[in-house]
């Protein structure tokens, strides 16, 4: 079985882009714990660093992907990871569960935001990239048309 892959100038930059913001949020979050309980409320500064050592190696997955051709379910598995990120902050903006300042909720909500963006610049990225025609049997398509496409019978 041939594992697909995509080479997509919008995928690689996308995932550039997003690398760039999780690190740069990761090195936030690590080194500037103290600072981040006292906006958001949350007293917790191990929480921050851990999440920013997550957000390190996150950026660093997603420059190893931008770096190469990737493959179809690595692709997914980012935009996958940015919806449950997305998800995740409304959890936390819309329930009692975590008290945050006001500027907490903001940057909570910001960021969640942003993170939306990522996940569909990367889900248009994956539905206009051409599929390779080996792994189709056919002359390529889209994202659009995977589902359509089923193996032939002998």
């Amino acid at each position: 079985m041939m594992t697909r892959t995509i080479e997509s100038r919008l995928l690689r930059n996308a995932f550039r882009i997003n690398a760039v913001f999780s690190g740069l949020s990761g090195l936030v979050a690590l080194f500037g714990a103290g600072f981040l309980v006292s906006l958001t409320g949350i007293e917790l500064p191990w929480l921050f660093r851990g999440l920013g050592i997550m957000l390190l190696g996150f950026a660093a997955n997603l420059l190893w992907y931008a770096s190469r051709p990737t493959k179809v379910w690595e692709a997914w598995s980012i935009v996958v990871s940015d919806i449950a990120w997305v998800l995740g902050s409304a959890v936390i903006l819309f329930s009692d569960w975590v008290p945050l300042t006001t500027e907490g909720w903001w940057l909570v909500a910001v960021i969640a935001d942003i993170v939306a963006v990522f996940a569909a610049i990367q889900i248009v990225a994956l539905w206009k990239s051409p599929q390779p025609s080996e792994s189709l049997g056919t002359s390529g398509g889209h994202a659009s048309s995977w589902s359509n496409k089923q193996p032939k019978m002998q």
